[in-house]
């Protein structure tokens, strides 16, 4: 892609280190964003695992349209689940119960089947069957900036390529306190599915060891839905870190190969109107392709346009040195990756605020586990899909040769 190409050129006249697998050497520098995608689609867990030889083992039973809606107690055991399916109640036993609803659902569960800080649950009127404090604690999640570029007709990304990042820079920011390799520029080469989406590319700043913890809670008068605070920017350090990132994303936009093929530059604030214009529908996909067919015919018409996805009408060259403006910027428009993880943390039976062993068994709760990105007890410097598959294999390997306790 184009856009790669013109970063490739300012790292390496930064003499920025070239890292040919991100996952395999953890230096600072800059490379290829790892994906787990074949060129037309995603290869998630669901396609690489449950191929047709698995879906047709004696010993699986996969389930569609089911909902869960609860564990089945005997004493301070799990022996089943609830699962709601056309309409009925039904139970499934097991000897072991296996959770894996994510950072997010998997505490709201556990909570909503009595197992949870015991005050928050008796709050709501619900039993605590084993008090564990740290169940939905500890939220960790990769914080990000956008800072949007519109670019030229002949230098957007290929519409036969499906991913849209496709190079990073990972950095240390060096900031008192910080550790070390904690800071990640994402580049994206198109924006979303639409044609507008298309002419649109993006640099994020990322933080990929934030200091701020979060938290999921149980929202009074509607358990079935967790109330989420992913409390970004709660430590000063996250802050300070964003500002950098921020100042050194618009260093690189500052590139005379960058703004060769770029016209229109823009920080992006997150609002409704963008996030409809985003859905995939047939009335968004004829405005879209509109839009971008006027900016490409009359380019004058990008300015007023994209102004409307900026925060009001903001010169990025003055916003870098107004301190106290680019931290209200990025207060009022710092979103979330997809990586939520912390809230049902691995630890010591000691450890109050753990809530899983090693092998995901959850403390004090026979015949119960966990197993997804939620017993990290803190975010990688990275996705977490390759992690999460990680601790998955690892602890299948336990189940299969320790016995059920």
């Amino acid at each position: 892609a184009p856009l790669a190409k013109a970063v490739h050129a300012f790292a390496q006249e930064r003499q920025i280190p070239f890292i040919a697998d991100m996952n395999a050497d953890f230096r600072d520098g800059y490379g290829a964003v790892p994906m787990s995608n074949w060129p037309h689609k995603r290869a998630s867990a669901a396609i690489c695992y449950l191929d047709t030889a698995v879906r047709a083992r004696r010993n699986l039973m996969i389930v569609n349209g089911a909902t869960a809606t609860g564990f089945v107690f005997e004493d301070r055991r799990v022996t089943g689940v609830r699962v709601r399916l056309d309409g009925q109640e039904k139970t499934l036993r097991a000897r072991e119960i296996i959770l894996a609803l994510g950072g997010l659902h998997s505490p709201a569960f556990l909570m909503r089947a009595g197992l949870g800080p015991a005050s928050h649950l008796r709050e709501l009127g619900i039993e605590a069957r084993a008090d564990l404090p740290g169940i939905g604690q500890n939220l960790s999640n990769h914080a990000i900036i956008f800072i949007g570029l519109l670019q030229h007709r002949h230098h957007r990304h290929p519409a036969s390529v499906r991913p849209h990042p496709m190079t990073a820079l990972r950095y240390s920011s060096g900031l008192p306190g910080a550790p070390a390799t904690d800071m990640y520029i994402n580049v994206q080469c198109k924006t979303s599915w639409s044609a507008l989406g298309a002419q649109v590319a993006n640099l994020a700043p990322t933080l990929l060891k934030p200091m701020a913890r979060g938290r999921v809670s149980l929202t009074a008068g509607d358990a079935g839905r967790p109330c989420v605070e992913f409390n970004f920017l709660g430590h000063e350090l996250d802050l300070a870190r964003f500002k950098q990132g921020f100042r050194r994303a618009i260093d690189i936009l500052s590139h005379e190969k960058v703004r060769a093929m770029s016209g229109v530059t823009f920080p992006v604030k997150f609002d409704d109107r963008l996030r409809r214009l985003n859905r995939i529908t047939a009335a968004n996909r004829v405005k879209s392709t509109l839009i971008a067919a006027l900016i490409d015919v009359v380019p004058p018409l990008a300015g007023p346009i994209f102004s409307t996805l900026a925060d009001r009408r903001v010169d990025l060259a003055a916003l870098i040195e107004d301190d106290a403006a680019l931290a209200e910027h990025i207060r009022h428009n710092v979103a979330g990756m997809f990586h939520p993880v912390g809230t049902c943390r691995m630890g010591a039976t000691n450890d109050r605020n753990a809530v899983v062993d090693p092998a995901g068994r959850v403390h004090g709760i026979g015949g119960l586990r966990v197993v997804d990105a939620s017993i990290m007890p803190t975010v990688p410097r990275g996705n977490t899909n390759i992690p999460t598959i990680m601790v998955a294999e690892k602890i299948s390997d336990e189940m299969v040769s320790a016995p059920v306790r």
